[in-house]
């Protein structure tokens, strides 16, 4: 059941990737607001012509961590030499 809160975190979501520069985090927050919206996974992934399985990464790290979930994973990469 979609609730009044889903909604309105779901066009919070939308106007922060009308704002972020990062073309993949956009498309990140597309997927997680479109989800929020009651949107499949599997039609998410076909609107943003992407991979399903990363819709549901995306959705699951948003639903486990919020936000901070979404950053790229890429500067967590980090090697000592």
């Amino acid at each position: 059941m979609l609730t009044y809160m889903d909604l309105d975190t779901s066009r919070k979501l939308l106007a922060l990737s009308r704002r972020e520069s990062n073309a993949r985090k956009r498309i990140r927050l597309l997927a997680v607001s479109l989800f929020l919206e009651g949107e499949n996974r599997t039609n998410i992934a076909k609107r943003l012509n992407t991979a399903r399985s990363s819709v549901n990464k995306w959705v699951s790290n948003y639903l486990n961590k919020g936000l901070e979930g979404l950053d790229s994973n890429t500067n967590l990469l980090k090697f000592v030499i």
